[in-house]
Parts: C-alpha cells; structure tokens; sequence
C-alpha cells in the first residue's frame, strides 16, 4: 500500500474529539489517586455481578510504568498464556491486595461502550457473540450527557478483595475540569510566575 501523506496529516489530527478528552481526564484522575497505571474502560461482567469487569478487554489505558510492570510479569511467570481478560483480571486483584509490587489500577464504571455482533474470535464453536449495546453496565461515551441511559456518572472503582463482590468505588468522576486536562509541554526551564502554587502545578502535570 502506498504512503499517503496527505491522509496522515497533523491537521487531520490537530483537534482532539470530546470523547479523546473525556478519556485522558480519567486516566490524568486515576494517576493522582494511585490507580493510574492501567484503566480498564471497556469490558463484560460476568454473571449476576453486574458493576465489575469479569472478561472483554475492549479498551485499557495503560502508562509506560505499567507496561513495566505487566512485561516483567510475563516474563517472571506471573502472567501466563491464557485468555488474556481473564488472567489479566485475576493478576490484578492480586496486585492490590497482595502483591508487595502494587500495580495501581482501576476500572471505568459503566463500562465505555461495548460490541456489535461478531463471530468469537476465541472459539468458533461458540458461533456469533451477541452485541451487548442494551446492557446495563455499559453507557456509550465517557462524560454524562443528557438523554436515556446516556446520563449516570463515571465512577473510578476496583474488584473487592476476594473478586466476587461488587466494586469498590475510588473517585466520581467530573469532566471539563481545566485541572484534570492533560498539557503535553515539558515543565518551562524558566518560570513566568512566582507563583509557588502555579510552579508546582506546572511541574506535577
């Protein structure tokens, strides 16, 4: 395929969507709580237990210090092969309560969206997995917004500590915070305040 640089252009990409925002305010929130080194937005529960994630990686967030800790977990044996939702899950309820390499993680509750209908990837016996648009532990987008099922507030949780309860909730979420919105420029080499509060701020973000 040949390299089109006008279908890549940065100004394709200049203006980040609301949902793009939405979700960097999540994960900027969790790091400050302790449970920002993956965020698991989308998934399925499992059976009754309709406010924790059982299975379906959909989308996680994760920073480069959890990608450490997940590698060096794979390479220690601690991750084995498997479904990867499934041991992802157990190895993480592990990490917050027993583990002395706390991982800090979370989870976004309602799930961030969910699946069309499509044929299992996992096992072809299985036939077609079912969309689960109408469930629910899912709300479409990230932010509340006004209209049915559209409007219940996100929630930063984590599994109980025995992994078969319902979540333990960390932080309600608020959106459009200027605090909570990522800035990719380094901290200034030069200080344009005295302000100590602002200094700080600069250099924490």
């Amino acid at each position: 395929m040949e390299w089109n640089a006008a279908e890549h252009s940065h100004e394709r990409f200049a203006v980040a969507s609301p949902e793009i925002r939405e979700l960097v305010q999540c994960c900027n929130v969790a790091e400050r709580i302790g449970h920002g080194s993956l965020i698991w937005f989308g998934w399925c529960p499992g059976g009754r237990q309709r406010s924790v994630p059982s299975h379906g990686s959909h989308l996680i967030a994760v920073t480069r210090h959890g990608a450490r800790h997940l590698l060096a977990a794979m390479e220690n044996g601690e991750l084995n092969m498997g479904h990867w939702d499934i041991v992802l899950r157990d190895w993480l309820v592990q990490q917050n309560y027993q583990h002395p390499r706390k991982m800090g993680a979370c989870f976004v509750w309602p799930s961030t969206g969910g699946f069309q209908t499509h044929a299992s990837g996992c096992d072809p016996k299985i036939g077609d997995r079912v969309g689960d648009w109408n469930q629910s532990h899912l709300q479409p987008g990230v932010a509340p917004r006004p209209g049915k099922d559209h409007e219940r507030d996100r929630w930063l949780a984590y599994w109980p500590e025995d992994g078969k309860g319902g979540a333990q909730w960390l932080h309600k979420m608020e959106f459009n915070i200027p605090y909570n919105t990522w800035k990719t420029e380094d901290p200034p080499t030069t200080w344009h305040s005295d302000d100590y509060d602002w200094q700080t701020l600069l250099w924490n973000r």
